[in-house]
């Protein structure tokens, strides 16, 4: 791994470590490629995790999918910025980043 594919690895690893400081209700945070997969992700130490690694990767795949479906209604609605899900036991927030990079 080249030293800018380190940093760069590094630095969205501590952009999810700065999203968990924010509010300690988050659990999770996670950032996906415009592909779905899962480039960073941090859990709360203090809590179990509700999803597996796996359903995270699908999940990831399934809100970039989700996403981009919102795509067709970008020229008269504009660029979906975020999404919002609420779960029975959790809440999940999909954001968009200018570089096409997910958080959720």
């Amino acid at each position: 791994m080249s030293d800018r594919t380190g940093d760069m690895a590094a630095n969205l690893k501590d952009t999810c470590s700065e999203i968990l400081s924010l509010d300690k209700s988050i659990r999770f945070a996670g950032i996906a490629n415009i592909m779905g997969k899962v480039v960073a992700q941090e859990f709360r130490k203090d809590v179990t995790p509700l999803p597996s690694f796996e359903e995270v990767e699908s999940s990831a795949i399934k809100s970039v999918l989700r996403m981009r479906t919102r795509e067709d209604y970008e020229a008269k609605l504009g660029r979906a910025i975020y999404t919002f899900t609420l779960y029975e036991k959790s809440r999940g927030h999909q954001f968009r980043w200018n570089t096409g990079i997910m958080h959720y």
